[in-house]
């Protein structure tokens, strides 16, 4: 579909069209075809490409690429505004969000996770809340850990010696269904910890030299006895000990939550474990609707932060886009930004960067020291004033559930509204005919859903403040 330069392709941006022409080619595709200047793609829009999508260039979907420069650039800049909150999400968004929906008779059930739905003919009558059931116990020269899940009706176990338990320390046992539990030696006693952030669920990683409980996701920490030390988590880890033969037990009870609507508001690993238990509980006419979510894919991003005892030059933009490295393609000076670390660096004299990881898939397998070093050199070239600075603490999360927008997938990703007529799918790997992105597609899909809902009920919907949809230069 070659016509002109790529700079006029960009204007003329029509997502109908483009998503019909350009999806099954890549970023490089699209680059060689409309014979891209190599200077002009390495400088001007790779960097771009890495920051948004966190993958090889040829990996990415060029209508993706397309879409999202139209979105942040081509297409809206002169109504476009980025505002920075300046400190924790959990409370500066969050939690206002939670006290606005408790304020008018809302309820929120924290700690729970959906894992299926309830279903009558082309209607969702209720949702199930996954069980975890997971009883621990010391008998015959070991500590036996079994897993009892409801929902799948299995029983696993797993066993682990009491010579493999390090003295004041923990080993991790992972469980079926991404469940992790810590066991350890502490003063003779044997203790049970449980390995899911109370925050959002995500499993936790032991750092045995820091003496903590990380989580790689929003970097919450806890204490060696599960108690909070940092980030959003507000509840302490369940911990107890395991005594003989009697049974010690970590319990959520399973619960059905009925309702008129459900709006489905999750990462790709949630829709896709909804997805895999649908298809076992659905007729054929639906069954293909998740099997194509299911075929969808996720991507690694690495977010590192880093205390330095020495403070980057005053000039220096506090969020930049990287082209020139491998591995770091942002960096964000969080000492400038974030106003808790603004008041910490005051009293500390410690200044915080985070970098932001592309390429994370060759680096999962790599501790996060070792990362370390990989990106050291990379952060003296961006930071020469930095070359002789102290790394006095470093925190690492690995995010393995970022959306991938890979070439062929854009027929794989569902509408808003889904095979069931009460059922709305919200987040940024939804299929929206408007040109929008990541956490902004998260919103306008979740308006669109309420949208139908206000439809359905009479009352008038809201209006939806959309991004230009066609490029300044594009033709009917």
């Amino acid at each position: 579909m070659k016509s002109g330069t790529i700079g006029l392709l960009i204007l003329g941006y029509d997502k109908k069209r483009y998503d019909k022409w350009f999806d099954k080619i890549s970023f490089n595709d699209l680059m060689k075809e409309y014979d891209t200047p190599e200077n002009i793609q390495k400088v001007f829009f790779e960097p771009f490409m890495k920051a948004g999508f966190f993958a090889d260039e040829g990996e990415i979907s060029a209508s993706f690429f397309l879409e999202l420069f139209h979105f942040y650039l081509s297409g809206n800049i002169g109504d476009f505004r980025c505002y920075h909150i300046g400190g924790n999400p959990q409370e500066k968004v969050i939690e206002p969000m939670m006290r606005h929906f408790l304020d008018r008779g809302g309820r929120i059930n924290l700690g729970s996770e959906i894992e299926n739905l309830m279903v009558d003919g082309d209607t969702v009558k209720g949702v199930y809340e996954k069980s975890k059931e997971i009883y621990v116990y010391r008998y015959d020269g070991g500590i036996h850990i079994i897993k009892n899940d409801p929902v799948e009706k299995s029983v696993s176990s797993k066993k682990i010696l009491l010579q493999d338990i390090p003295e004041d320390d923990y080993i991790k046992a992972d469980l079926e269904g991404d469940q992790t539990i810590f066991i350890g030696f502490f003063g003779g006693e044997v203790i049970a910890v449980s390995g899911e952030c109370t925050h959002a669920g995500c499993s936790l990683n032991w750092d045995s030299v820091k003496r903590r409980f990380l989580c790689p996701c929003h970097g919450g920490q806890f204490s060696e006895d599960g108690g909070v030390l940092n980030g959003p988590p507000q509840n302490p880890l369940k911990i107890f000990k395991v005594n003989g033969k009697s049974l010690e037990s970590q319990i959520v009870q399973s619960a059905v939550y009925n309702g008129d609507y459900f709006i489905i508001a999750a990462d790709m690993p949630g829709i896709k474990r909804i997805s895999s238990n649908m298809i076992k509980n659905s007729d054929a006419e639906k069954r293909g609707e998740f099997e194509r979510i299911l075929k969808l894919k996720t991507n690694t991003c690495i977010v590192v932060r880093i205390w330095f005892n020495k403070s980057t030059k005053p000039d220096r933009n506090p969020v930049g886009f990287v082209s020139s490295y491998k591995y770091i393609t942002v960096y964000l000076i969080l000492s400038r930004l974030n106003e808790d670390i603004k008041e910490c660096s005051k009293i500390t004299g410690l200044h915080c960067i985070e970098f932001i990881i592309s390429g994370a898939s060759e680096l999962t397998d790599i501790s996060d020291e070792g990362l370390l070093k990989v990106i050291s050199p990379e952060i003296g070239g961006l930071f020469p004033e930095l070359r002789d600075a102290g790394m006095i603490d470093h925190s690492f999360m690995r995010h393995d559930n970022y959306t991938f927008f890979n070439k062929g997938s854009l027929n794989l990703r569902p509408p808003v509204q889904s095979v069931f007529k009460n059922l709305f799918y919200t987040g940024d790997w939804v299929y929206t005919d408007i040109p929008v992105f990541f956490m902004e597609k998260a919103v306008i899909t979740a308006k669109i859903a309420a949208n139908y809902i206000l439809s359905h009920e009479g009352a008038m919907p809201n209006n939806i403040y959309s991004p230009n949809s066609r490029g300044i230069l594009s033709w009917t």
